[in-house]
């Protein structure tokens, strides 16, 4: 970023210059003492703890990645270690703890569509979960502390129960209000990149991995909460003399011991089945997003077909006309159109009926289809009348696929319901020229061309006038 310049070497100064405040910040909650700070409410006694690093931490990863935030949040972690005389490699095991508690919001906010500004009450009330969820896990660090500085249980729970409830106080109560107030435009200024919505199939994988941390957070807890009330139970028995005071102690152990197993057991199949219904669900709207993709994609074709002869209708045509006629210019390449209309087609409805009349359109856009190219374009253009759009093709070529149609027509007399009915079609060709300004021009010289085929006795093919120099010619 420093090499790219401008913006992004700015950005990482800021970034830097955040690293430089965040970690003297944490510093003063070992200095000041605001670790498992007693406060008395309604007469139960809670502890808190104030860290600030949350304040810049908790933002970074939410506006611009977990690492921006992750980074400054080991180095505060690490450096009130440090002033607190911890072993360096318990150090090193400690820093992660916050870190660790940090990409809870990555996780979450990868896998849900909770917006990041707080701007609905679903995602303020999602924060507040998040924050709690993300206090606790990171709170993991309070048993590492309570570990390395040799202290029980009972010493243990203010440092735990301040981590977690002031981290969750301080993330919902201060840094909640700042991405309220200034998260969208901090984030429209630094142009950070923010965190993607996954697909179905990558949520359900997301989502299974918060699962799977979120359980052994919670079965770590189960552990390492038995493990310090057992080591408190064993360091007094050995200060015991009494046989039976002893016994009863033990028994205490394994009361307390069977039912954290048969608890760890629930929260397993617990978890087990929250992710199996996630999948079911999940699955169910893979499914029907498929077949709603399938049912518009249905919907778009019948929007773009002609009921009656299931070719393309004058809406779908034209659109198809206007984007050949633009690549033709743009690329210089030929075009031509054919307009065609089934001679005498009123005396079909006249001699025959309206539903005979209707056989006779369906069999000729049948006819016609057969006689087209693969990249030929054919459309009802109203009524009894069809437009039919050739893209890269000269007049010559043009002239002998409308021939083609012309033929196919009058020399194979059309088998329906009501007999053979022998039909013709007259066509008017027409390539564009400079003076075809758009399609409408164009339309209308291919439409004259046609009318004097039906002048001139029908069942022929005429060619627009002024069709080019070339063609004049």
């Amino acid at each position: 970023m420093f090499r790219e310049g401008g913006h992004q070497r700015k950005l990482a100064l800021i970034w830097l210059l955040v690293c430089l405040i965040t970690i003297p910040l944490a510093m003063l909650t070992q200095l000041m003492g605001w670790t498992g700070i007693p406060i008395q409410f309604s007469g139960l006694t809670v502890h808190l703890s104030i860290y600030l690093p949350l304040l810049t931490c908790i933002p970074l990863v939410l506006w611009m990645g977990f690492m921006w935030g992750a980074i400054p949040a080991y180095l505060s972690t690490f450096a009130v270690a440090f002033l607190s005389g911890m072993p360096i490699a318990w150090i090193i095991v400690f820093s992660l703890a916050n870190p660790l508690g940090l990409s809870i919001y990555t996780l979450v906010y990868r896998v849900t569509a909770l917006r990041i500004d707080l701007k609905n009450i679903p995602s303020i009330v999602g924060y507040g979960f998040v924050s709690l969820l993300s206090a606790v896990t990171g709170s993991t660090g309070s048993f590492v502390w309570a570990y390395t500085v040799d202290s029980g249980i009972t010493d243990t729970h203010p440092i735990w129960q301040g981590w977690w409830l002031g981290g969750w106080l301080q993330a919902t109560f201060i840094v909640g209000p700042i991405l309220f107030l200034f998260g969208e435009k901090v984030m429209r200024g630094i142009n950070a990149p923010q965190i993607e919505n996954a697909t179905i199939v990558e949520w359900r994988r997301r989502f299974f991995l918060a699962l799977i941390i979120g359980l052994i957070v919670l079965i770590g807890y189960i552990v390492i909460a038995r493990t310090f009330s057992t080591a408190e139970i064993y360091a007094t028995l050995r200060d015991v003399q009494n046989e039976s005071i002893r016994k009863v102690m033990l028994n205490a152990i394994d009361t307390l011991t069977y039912p954290l197993f048969v608890l760890l057991a629930v929260v397993v199949a617990c978890t087990y089945f929250v992710y199996r219904a996630v999948y079911f669900w999940t699955e169910e709207l893979v499914n029907t997003n498929k077949e709603l993709a399938e049912a518009n994609q249905r919907l778009s074709e019948l929007a773009a077909t002609d009921a009656l002869t299931n070719i393309a209708n004058r809406r779908s045509i034209m659109k198809t006309f206007e984007n050949a006629l633009a690549r033709s210019v743009r690329e210089r390449t030929p075009l031509a159109i054919i307009m065609v209309d089934a001679d005498n087609f009123k005396r079909v409805n006249d001699n025959y009926g309206h539903n005979a009349g209707d056989a006779v359109l369906q069999h000729l856009s049948l006819r016609m289809l057969g006689q087209l190219r693969d990249y030929d374009h054919l459309g009802r253009f109203g009524g009894e009348e069809f437009i039919v759009i050739l893209p890269n093709t000269e007049l010559k070529n043009a002239t002998i696929i409308a021939e083609r149609l012309r033929s196919s027509i009058e020399n194979t007399p059309m088998l329906t319901d009501f007999g053979e009915i022998k039909m013709s079609i007259s066509l008017g060709l027409a390539q564009w020229a400079p003076i075809d300004h758009n399609v409408t021009a164009f339309i209308e010289r291919a439409d004259n061309a046609l009318r004097e085929s039906k002048q001139n006795g029908r069942n022929r093919v005429t060619i627009a006038k002024h069709t080019s120099t070339t063609t004049e010619e």
